[in-house]
């Protein structure tokens, strides 16, 4: 293939001389190796890493380094974002040589709330942040694609930039660690357990009100070790134990957002989209029979039901204007994972042509399942009774094509992770007839994936 061309090609673009242009450049690689080992090598230089591991798909992404990104902040960042994606497009020639994979990948997320966190373990973290990487690879299915996305600007070296691509190898690999001692775990919850039920009392008594009808509320859980935490153990742990979830991290500034989410906020593929409510918890049992037994009672409890149905409710008014065609599973089914247990209902439907993932995204966050109901409402309630900011936490993770197709995720299961501590995070759907401590325990639940990843026994 003749580079040259293609970078001239990208050169002639632009529609501003002074403008910067992208040769996205895809291949097909035999590499065998676990994607996980490029971003550990990647964090272990400080470079910014981004990894997604979708079991369910056979899809694992892992993007290093930074070729072109935009943020945003503010109640119009889903917009913005949309609109320098637009931009972006218009800047980016692909080359692909691959026999599966035609368009570089836009790797990124958002904040729960419009506004920048101030906590400082979220630094870095804006409010909406997507990122075309200067290197990413793509598995699926046992294949391997790799693409290079090369800045080219007015003054560049044409020559030299093909001879570059022509020559390029994947990045730095690092043999990661599965078995890592970072030492004693040290917890140090926000707020305290008596704290944390309190609030959920009171949440309870203004939805008997009449308030709203439903509040997730979250806590925060600071874990501390003696030894430095292994990104790369935290992210095999993960795999290996959290099966059914997608596994992600993404860098900021310093740490790392980390976890293992069993929610599907949206998927879209050639207008084809699909979405699942998941609300309604219970633990997994101690035999064949008990898991039984609290699966049933799960499906039949009024409880959960409602906090359920909440939840479908919500995600149909936000889709109204979005998707057509929408068919809903008439029951929910459970959603059996390592620790608990979730009802399930599946969602899909088209939208029209042209319509961005990210105009999805914008609709659908926060969902019931991670905000309340009515929405706006229970956004302004969570910033008033949470005792920490939720920064990226149960907010959209995931990737996006040049053309808009894609998939996110829900940042649950996770915590912010850096050198010697980790800041963890849970919550639990709060209804009219929630009891305090059971959905404390709840969390507790909820925050056994990434505890037992940081190395709890």
């Amino acid at each position: 293939m003749n580079h040259t061309e293609s970078i001239r090609s990208a050169h002639d673009r632009r529609g501003d001389a002074t403008q910067i242009a992208i040769l996205s450049h895809i291949s097909d690689v035999d590499i065998a190796t676990d994607l996980i080992g490029f971003v550990a090598a990647a964090r272990s230089d400080g470079v910014p890493a981004f990894y997604w591991k979708k079991q369910s798909d056979d899809l694992a992404i892992a993007g290093l380094g930074r070729a072109w990104q935009t943020s945003a902040s503010g109640t119009d960042r889903f917009r913005t974002t949309v609109a320098e994606l637009a931009r972006l497009r218009s800047l980016v020639t692909v080359e692909s040589t691959s026999a599966w994979l035609d368009s570089p990948l836009l790797l990124g997320g958002f904040s729960f709330a419009d506004e920048v966190a101030t906590a400082p373990y979220w630094h870095g973290f804006a409010p909406a942040r997507m990122t075309l990487p200067e290197v990413c690879l793509v598995r699926r299915a046992g294949r391997t694609a790799m693409i290079r996305n090369v800045r080219i600007h007015p003054d560049s070296d044409t020559e030299r930039l093909a001879l570059e691509i022509a020559k390029s190898a994947p990045p730095p690999w690092r043999e990661t660690e599965h078995d890592a001692d970072a030492g004693e775990l040290v917890r140090h919850p926000t707020p305290t357990p008596e704290m944390w039920m309190t609030a959920v009392d009171d949440a309870v008594a203004s939805i008997h009100r009449g308030d709203f009808a439903k509040l997730v509320m979250a806590r925060a859980c600071r874990v501390s070790v003696q030894g430095n935490l292994d990104l790369s153990q935290i992210l095999h742990s993960l795999g290996s134990n959290e099966t059914g979830c997608t596994v992600f991290s993404i860098s900021g500034a310093a740490a790392d957002f980390v976890g293992a989410t069993p929610e599907t906020l949206v998927s879209l593929s050639d207008g084809h989209l699909e979405t699942h409510a998941l609300a309604g918890t219970t633990p997994r049992g101690s035999s064949s029979d008990r898991d039984r037994h609290l699966r049933d009672a799960l499906a039949a409890s009024g409880k959960d039901r409602s906090e359920h149905d909440i939840v479908v409710r919500g995600i149909l008014d936000d889709l109204g204007s979005l998707a057509h065609s929408l068919e809903v599973d008439p029951q929910p089914d459970v959603l059996t994972l390592k620790r608990v247990q979730h009802l399930r209902t599946s969602l899909r439907g088209r939208v029209a042509p042209h319509c961005h993932i990210l105009d999805v995204v914008a609709a659908l966050h926060p969902s019931p399942a991670v905000g309340g109901y009515p929405k706006k409402i229970a956004v302004g309630e969570i910033a008033r009774r949470e005792h920490f900011e939720r920064g990226w936490y149960a907010s959209p993770i995931g990737w996006t094509t040049l053309d808009g197709d894609g998939e996110f995720a829900v940042g649950l299961r996770s915590g912010v992770v850096d050198a010697d501590q980790a800041w963890l995070f849970a919550g639990a759907g709060i209804v009219r007839d929630s009891d305090p401590r059971a959905e404390y325990l709840e969390t507790e639940i909820k925050l056994r994936p990434m505890l037992a990843a940081l190395g709890q026994t």
